[in-house]
């Protein structure tokens, strides 16, 4: 999910005037402090006040903001995603996975202006990757969706050794974006595709969820 904020119901206008984040990436549900969700905030377009990233917090039911905590990563995080044990938060920056601790993403982070450091790291696992857009687990797997030009891909990622494999291959023109795994459509991933007409007719004429099952 890819979103341009333009009133209090996504990032509140105080936020985007003091911190410049204009866009918020991939979110993901925490399940931690009776469940919350968290989005990535990036500066999209260059913003002249976004030096680093940061992860916005909002309320699982009304989704009203509650507060957002900064991080040591540069200006863009695409995605956050939590490990189905709810102690990580991981995301990527520049060709290397990076995962904070959930715990510290917290009011008391964000009252402190605390910017969070990773404190995990894989250096060096999506140097060969496209561009990640989002992600979701399966199977104990870190699934990855990006794009290359007209190549689309899901790859999953061990956190235990780093490896990768490929899981999904597509040709289509438009946008990757946000991935999830929830039963929904007969499949068990789910892949945000929007729709981009430049330089060529897009795939989908709308946002579009593609879904995929287990073979």
């Amino acid at each position: 999910m890819r979103e341009r904020a333009e009133n209090d119901h996504a990032i509140p206008s105080d936020v985007e005037r003091s911190e410049g984040f204009n866009h918020i990436g991939d979110p993901s549900f925490d399940p931690g402090g009776g469940g919350r969700i968290l989005l990535p905030l990036e500066c999209y377009g260059g913003s002249e006040h976004c030096r680093r990233a940061a992860i916005g917090v909002v309320d699982k039911s009304t989704l009203k903001w509650r507060y957002h905590v900064k991080t040591d990563a540069a200006s863009k995080l695409m995605w956050v995603e939590v490990s189905p044990d709810g102690r990580l938060a991981w995301s990527s920056s520049g060709g290397d996975l990076i995962a904070f601790a959930a715990e510290q993403i917290s009011a008391k982070s964000a009252a402190a202006g605390v910017a969070l450091r990773p404190v995990r790291r894989l250096s060096g696992v999506l140097r060969l990757l496209p561009g990640v857009t989002g992600a979701a687990f399966w199977r104990g797997r870190l699934m990855l969706a990006g794009q290359r030009g007209s190549s689309f891909e899901v790859n999953s990622v061990s956190l235990i050794d780093g490896s990768v494999r490929l899981e999904i291959e597509r040709k289509m023109t438009g946008e990757s974006e946000g991935l999830d795994s929830v039963s929904f459509g007969g499949g068990l991933l789910q892949w945000q595709i929007m729709p981009r007409p430049w330089p060529f007719p897009p795939s989908y004429l709308r946002p579009t969820l593609l879904s995929f099952a287990p073979r």
